[in-house]
């Protein structure tokens, strides 16, 4: 299982369509991912002071697009899916709220 963070807002933007694009395919050519042990990190990093997000829970055994485990500019290893996300390769989605303080605990 691999992990997308995205903001509700966009990802409604895909609601009647198959696939989803995160904000940053066109540009970065590939979804940001996470695996488990990442997210809080990648959260707090990333999504600092949001009051809540949509985390993507994906099977990537049923991801159509190519995905590759590359190094970030902090040597850490995440998955990266280099084209659309097909919709059925999607176990769950869940929405995480940040604390007071505007920080991500996972339990």
């Amino acid at each position: 299982m691999i992990y997308h963070i995205a903001k509700t807002e966009w990802y409604e933007l895909f609601k009647e369509k198959d696939y989803y694009e995160s904000e940053t395919l066109t540009q970065e050519k590939f979804i940001h991912c996470s695996e488990y042990q990442q997210l809080e990190r990648t959260l707090n990093l990333y999504f600092k002071n949001e009051k809540d997000v949509l985390v993507i829970s994906i099977d990537q055994d049923k991801v159509i697009a190519e995905i590759k485990y590359e190094k970030s500019a902090d040597n850490l290893v995440f998955p990266h899916i280099y084209g659309k996300l097909n919709k059925n390769a999607i176990i769950k989605t869940d929405i995480y709220n940040s604390d007071n303080q505007g920080r991500f605990n996972i339990k």
